[in-house]
């Protein structure tokens, strides 16, 4: 089969994020499609059948990725009038944990693809109008889609890893936390104070989204950040907030306006909602406004993405995300664990 294929019968169209958070990197990467919400449970069963009659707001898009059969088309587009991506369906829908924290979103439901990409300058096809839905996912039946696909050249993309072979992140207790801080040479109170802190901000997390997922920017840093970051040892004489226009500056020894030390931390605070793709831009202009600084952290008050500079340039390190503590980042191997990336926050020695 070629992209000469397409015809409407058999050609779907598929998003890949918002402006936010985008991953049809991800969809190269594995050789996959992704859908969401996949935490109510596998398409089909009872569980998810439950959640959506008594959710009936909430879109089943894994609902509508089993219609998509083998040697189907999908569409990966980035936006209305752009087209990222095109690939065949090689397998039917699945579900897999390993999808289950992409940047915030979870993307349990999946298909293998094998994809091709546009062989223009950046890799996009640019339609002449926004002619493709907003919606997930949907049918396609617009032919100046399939004639631009067929008039542009494409290029075969390789996944650098095999989805079958993917193994689900494997669970890990909050209280591998305090083990983790106590060999480190802890007291064991305060590692069991970070223990207790982390399960209050998991507990406070899952009010907020049940009753209160508007909650502000300013409530998030002070309930769920402010907490995790003095009981890992960072008094409040060596915290300031809004500091040079930061959420937080960590600071090495207590700051006096006569004599201000570097910064040794800058943190940046976003929305529960947001995922920490984007706010990669955010850590590099502050790393930019503190040349001194070599450490930055964005978070959403359960998730932590950390950085360090190295030259000139800031680089990914770490990820934790508090309400799914794993023992490694699946899908982020090359990044220090969770516990790992928990524990590089810590000020307790």
């Amino acid at each position: 089969m070629t992209l000469n294929d397409l015809t409407p019968a058999n050609t779907w169209q598929i998003g890949t994020g918002d402006g936010s958070r985008g991953y049809v990197g991800l969809f190269y990467k594995y050789g996959v499609a992704v859908v969401g919400p996949g935490d109510p449970g596998e398409e089909g069963t009872e569980e998810a059948k439950r959640y959506y009659i008594n959710n009936a707001g909430i879109s089943n898009w894994g609902g509508v990725l089993r219609q998509v059969a083998v040697d189907h088309w999908l569409i990966a587009r980035p936006g209305n009038g752009r087209i990222a991506a095109v690939g065949r369906v090689t397998g039917p829908m699945r579900y897999g944990r390993f999808f289950e924290d992409v940047e915030g979103w979870d993307l349990q439901h999946y298909v293998p693809v094998e994809w091709y990409r546009p062989g223009t300058e950046d890799h996009i096809l640019h339609l002449d109008r926004n002619c493709l839905t907003r919606a997930t996912i949907q049918g396609c039946n617009v032919p100046e889609v399939f004639e631009a696909i067929r008039n542009t050249p494409s290029e075969r993309m390789e996944p650098q890893h095999s989805v079958i072979k993917l193994q689900g992140p494997e669970e890990e207790s909050i209280e591998a936390v305090a083990d983790a801080l106590v060999d480190m040479g802890v007291r064991v109170q305060d590692a069991e104070n970070v223990m207790r802190t982390i399960q209050r901000i998991v507990r406070l997390t899952h009010w907020y989204y049940e009753h209160d997922r508007a909650v502000l920017e300013h409530e998030i840093r002070a309930f769920l950040v402010l907490p995790l970051l003095q009981a890992l040892g960072w008094s409040e004489q060596c915290m300031k907030l809004e500091y040079g226009r930061s959420d937080v500056a960590l600071f090495s020894r207590p700051f006096r306006a006569i004599d201000p030390p570097a910064p040794e931390m800058i943190l940046e605070a976003k929305t529960l909602v947001n995922g920490l793709a984007y706010t990669h831009d955010q850590a590099k202009a502050y790393g930019s406004k503190f040349p001194a600084c070599q450490r930055f952290v964005t978070t959403n008050g359960f998730r932590y993405r950390t950085y360090e500079r190295q030259g000139d340039a800031l680089t990914a390190t770490g990820y934790v995300n508090l309400l799914r503590l794993r023992k490694c980042n699946v899908l982020e191997p090359d990044l220090m664990p969770p516990i790992d990336t928990l524990v590089s926050l810590s000020n307790l020695i």
